[in-house]
């Protein structure tokens, strides 16, 4: 899943590239949690790390409102195939601003 790695900067997808470093930001961040319930596994990303205590991540009432769970949700894995990577990395070595004519 990972082959954009190796893949050069001017024919990488942009779309994919964008989706990689977002998801490498929220890791870095400590931003990423999942629920594992089975063959079924959610990730989402919160609004602040686990490791700080600031008031707007401790206040029940400051929390983000449940309402809103499914814009923050990342990624879908069922039986080990993670959904949104895979929609994301079709086609991950073509950039299309590559077939545009001048």
């Amino acid at each position: 899943m990972f082959q954009v790695a190796v893949v050069a900067p001017e024919v990488r997808n942009p779309a994919s590239q964008t989706y990689l470093l977002e998801i490498e930001k929220l890791f870095n961040e400590n931003r990423i949690r999942y629920v594992s319930l089975g063959i079924l596994s959610l990730y989402w990303k919160a609004d602040e790390s686990s490791d700080v205590a600031l008031p707007r991540a401790t206040v029940p009432f400051l929390q983000p409102a449940w309402l809103t769970w499914h814009q923050r949700i990342v990624e879908i894995s069922f039986w080990g195939r993670f959904w949104n990577l895979e929609r994301e990395h079709k086609d991950y070595d073509v950039n299309p601003s590559e077939w545009e004519t001048n």
